[in-house]
């Protein structure tokens, strides 16, 4: 396990192995302390001297620290350079129930002062990035599995209880039950985290060196009460707090470079923000009741970030794009002025730094040349890019009349001349109404998009096709959801009809590991023979979500031998799940014809939810564990009886759960030979524990 953890390769174990097995040691066996010399180990050359270096090193007697810190821990810290050790400390400011998002740290660090010029043309946020990166390859941060690429982390409580130790004389977390009170005010704090909703706010008048204050949870704000005192603010983080309104105190900040209000009620921003000139960041997500940016924005020339997704503003103020040091903008409006022949289109042409973009609205595109204008292809550091239409479907894809084809073919038009640059990593199209997808999607545009990494294509309703997405050499992540006019997927999602004649052995889907299919209701057929296509030879996940699949392709079964994880829910027409040898995890949910599950041999984990047919597990040699939910069963399935799983979890309704509670009872007998058994009523109240 440990040798594991090390990353080591089977080459390298012998020349190191009697090294590593002294640091294991000297790790007290722990395994956040084995993970995080790990982690460090990973940074060194595999030589037995930089490995002699970590294990002679004079930190493993490092004393005075806390009680429940293994000196390993202090070891990773201490390797780091300076300004990876600011970026560390500074995310213990963030509550434990708090993802810490790669794209909000990031801007944090920025207005810190901890991210610092290279030198190079590089800008900050990617320079910022690669400090995150190295934070989550060093296992100081740790990835959180609902976040593609490792954009959103958590900290162990350990090391978060480890950095507040070292940040204790310049910064403090406050979480419930704790209150300002608990800080010696003899210390000038620079930072300041509060996840508690007892601490008053005006007690921070004695604070006045702050620098970063960070409010998570707290009672009603009022800045009136307590920012005039805090004149060196820098960061000032109330996202989702209980605040109505900014006071005129706050563009007396003259020092902000980060003002996050994004999920407050706020509905009014003060036309003097335009004063605040060092200005870097401003987060206004989800601020449901703004309606309207000030005219004064325009004169932030340092804004590197402006985040307007999720409110209600209804217009972009002209001169925005003076704003060319812009890296970060969501929720970005389309919209015109037919008197003045003026789109807010036109205020995207001189940013040229933009590497994130949210574009809304798109329908207000009225012509091409009013898309050209954008010049999204000529953004050389464009990374990540949204493209969005306003939906008048409501999600149910049968109201053709809502769009005339006028319509459609003049947003197919729009998005044509919205081609990205071929830099691009991640690409969303969304509530797009056209009837085929962009032009650039055709193979030949798709090869040019040889950066793209995760495709999102949602609600596109109308379109009766997908492209050749195959060709994409870099495509690791793709969602196609609610497409409910694609009927059948064939030979063309692998690659275009230009490429048939080509030899067959080229890879298609060369890195793609996750895909997902959620909303396609109308989709019967998926074409792909084993003889056809090699593809998807590295996808390991695969989600397929409400459609009339009637079954899965030999393609699929033969060819994806890397998968591990397959997830099926509200497949009403499918009928079996049989020969992915290699399969891990399956979970089934809500399919009420399926009735076949076999030749699975390496599957260890089933989940099946709402699922009444299966009478038989053919074939699940490997098999180790079964949840199973269905509160309509009067009795356990057959099946159940006939496997050597280890573990039984089940959901059920009462009557069927008194048949087992009782040793004796009649459905006993096929559970009885399970080592570890667990049953819950309806009421979602655990009634039977058993283990045999």
């Amino acid at each position: 396990m440990a040798w594991v953890v090390l990353g080591e390769d089977q080459s390298d174990i012998e020349n190191l192995k009697e090294i590593g097995m002294e640091i294991v040691t000297r790790c007290d066996c722990l395994p956040l302390a084995i993970k995080t010399v790990g982690g460090l180990l990973c940074t060194k050359n595999r030589t037995p001297r930089d490995w002699e270096e970590i294990s002679k090193s004079t930190a493993w007697s490092m004393a005075g620290l806390p009680d429940e810190v293994n000196t390993a821990i202090y070891l990773s810290y201490a390797d780091l350079p300076p300004h990876l050790k600011q970026c560390f400390i500074h995310c213990s400011l963030f509550p434990k129930d708090v993802v810490i998002r790669r794209v909000d740290v990031v801007q944090m660090w920025i207005a810190e002062g901890f991210v610092q010029d290279d030198g190079s043309s590089t800008m900050l946020e990617d320079i910022g990035k690669q400090y995150y990166k190295e934070l989550v390859m060093r296992n100081l941060l740790e990835p959180n599995n609902q976040y593609y690429d490792q954009s959103g982390c958590t900290m162990h409580d350990l090391l978060r209880s480890f950095a507040n130790y070292l940040a204790k004389d310049e910064a403090q977390f406050l979480g419930q039950g704790q209150n300002l009170c608990n800080i010696n005010t003899r210390r000038k704090l620079r930072r300041l985290s509060i996840a508690s909703e007892e601490v008053q706010l005006s007690d921070l008048n004695d604070q006045k060196e702050l620098r970063a204050l960070m409010l998570f949870r707290s009672g009603k704000v009022e800045l009136d009460t307590f920012l005039h005192h805090l004149p060196r603010l820098r960061v000032l983080h109330l996202g989702g707090v209980n605040l109505t309104s900014l006071s005129s105190s706050l563009c007396n900040l003259k020092h902000l470079r980060y003002l996050e209000l994004s999920g407050t009620m706020v509905a009014v921003i003060p036309e003097s923000i335009g004063d605040l000139k060092y200005l870097q960041y401003i987060g206004l997500i989800n601020c449901i009741n703004l309606t309207y940016l000030p005219g004064s924005i325009v004169k932030l020339h340092k804004l590197r970030a402006l985040h307007l997704k999720g409110t209600n503003v209804n217009e972009i103020p002209r001169g925005l794009g003076r704003l060319k040091n812009l890296v970060e903008l969501t929720g970005f409006l389309a919209h015109g002025d037919h008197a003045t022949a003026w789109n807010s289109l036109q205020e995207l042409g001189d940013m040229l730094q933009l590497s994130l973009l949210y574009v809304n609205n798109l329908e207000n595109a009225c012509a091409r040349s009013v898309a050209k204008k954008a010049k999204l292809q000529s953004k050389q550091h464009l990374r990540y890019l949204c493209l969005e239409c306003t939906t008048r479907t409501s999600g149910l894809g049968n109201q053709d009349e809502e769009f005339t084809e006028e319509e459609k073919h003049q947003i197919e038009d729009v998005f044509d001349d919205l081609c990205p640059p071929p830099c691009l990593e991640t690409l969303s199209l969304v509530h797009f109404f056209g009837r085929r997808f962009p032009k650039w999607m055709s193979s030949a545009g798709l090869i040019a998009l040889k950066n793209l990494k995760a495709l999102y294509l949602e609600d596109c309703t109308y379109c009766v096709q997908l492209p050749a997405l195959g060709h994409l050499p870099s495509l690791d992540f793709l969602l196609i959801k609610h497409a409910p006019a694609i009927l059948t997927i064939g030979h063309e999602f692998m690659r275009s009809s230009n490429f048939i004649q080509m030899n067959n052995k080229i890879s298609l889907f060369p890195r793609l590991e996750k895909l997902g299919f959620d909303g396609l209701d109308g989709w019967e057929d998926w074409i792909w023979e084993k003889e056809l296509e090699q593809a998807m030879p590295k996808i390991w996940s695969l989600k397929i979500i409400k459609c009339k699949l009637k079954s899965l392709p030999p393609g699929l079964v033969h060819q994806t031998r890397a998968l591990q994880e397959l997830y099926i829910s509200e497949a009403q027409n499918l009928l079996a799940i049989r020969n992915f040898v290699f399969l891990n995890e399956l979970h089934v949910y809500d399919n009420p014809n399926l009735k076949t599950l076999a030749n699975l041999p390496k599957l260890r984990r089933l989940v099946i939810i709402q699922c009444p047919k299966p009478n038989s597990l053919e074939g699940l040699t490997g098999l180790q564990s079964i949840t199973l939910q269905d509160y309509g069963a009067d009795i356990f399935p057959q099946y159940l009886e006939e496997s050597n799983v280890i573990k039984l979890e089940v959901f059920c309704n009462i009557e069927l759960l008194k048949l087992v509670s009782i040793k004796a009872g009649s459905e006993w007998c096929k559970i009885q030979h399970i080592q570890h058994v667990k049953v819950y009523a309806s009421d979602e109240e655990i009634l039977g524990d058993y283990k045999n």
